[in-house]
């Protein structure tokens, strides 16, 4: 049995000898059946259905055309809040004697008095303070006068300073191995230095004649939207294209 690939190219095959699907001649005397004129019709809306509407209020709900009128209650809602003469104080007004005769109670006596600062506190100090006279005459120690010194960002600025060489590293001898790792690393033998972008071609290049298969190979790529009928009989062994036939 052929594999599931073979089938599919089968009735390929098949479907490219296929003939076109013959027209039926159109029948005028027709007549469509009724459910097929049931069909046709439009769909009706339903009789409770409103369109949206064009604003807050509904047109047949207008409140300057409805002859609905307020509850009670919506009317006493609606009126504004009345101010009593008790509820409006002047900005000045009279201390009463009682208040005036009234004396505080311990509690209130120690709510009014100001909090007062732990025993360490420290008030903060102005900043425009005076230095003191001892603080004037004090000379800073050799420490204090290195970090004072404003910090060098740029390595252009840092200028290191350069002791003398000691003698005896002037006199020193390099061994074996620091004089092999000085030497500079040597290119190996078959190292081949970076071709410019454009170079001469040889005269052997300019000379050579291409072979026939390099000339197919130069030619540019032809795109069919089906392929022909001998191609396609090429791809596939002869016995599938008998079994096609056969179909």
């Amino acid at each position: 049995m052929p594999n599931s690939s073979v089938l599919c190219r089968l009735r390929w095959f098949y479907c490219i000898e296929c003939k076109a699907w013959p027209e039926e001649p159109i029948d005028k005397n027709f007549e469509a059946s009724s459910r097929v004129k049931q069909l046709a019709e439009p769909k009706q809306t339903h009789p409770d259905f409103k369109p949206d509407r064009p604003s807050v209020y509904w047109p047949e709900k207008d409140p300057e055309s409805s002859q609905t009128e307020a509850s009670e209650r919506i009317k006493e809602l609606a009126k504004p809040k009345e101010r009593k003469d008790k509820d409006i104080r002047e900005p000045e007004w009279p201390v009463s004697e009682s208040a005036k005769s009234a004396k505080p109670s311990e509690r209130l006596d120690a709510l009014s008095k100001p909090k007062e600062y732990p025993a360490d506190y420290l008030m903060p100090k102005d900043t425009r303070e005076t230095a003191s006279a001892g603080g004037k005459e004090n000379k800073p120690s050799q420490r204090v006068t290195e970090l004072a010194k404003p910090k060098r960002v740029y390595e252009k600025d840092y200028e290191p300073e350069w002791g003398a060489v000691h003698p005896s590293a002037l006199k020193a001898t390099p061994t074996q191995r620091v004089e092999r790792l000085s030497q500079p690393k040597p290119l190996p033998q078959h190292y081949q230095m970076v071709r410019p972008a454009i170079w001469q071609p040889t005269e052997q290049a300019m000379k050579a004649t291409p072979t026939g298969r390099t000339e197919q190979l130069s030619k540019a790529k032809k795109r069919n939207a089906l392929c022909t009928k001998a191609n396609c009989a090429a791809a596939l062994p002869k016995s599938y294209y008998m079994m096609a036939r056969s179909l």
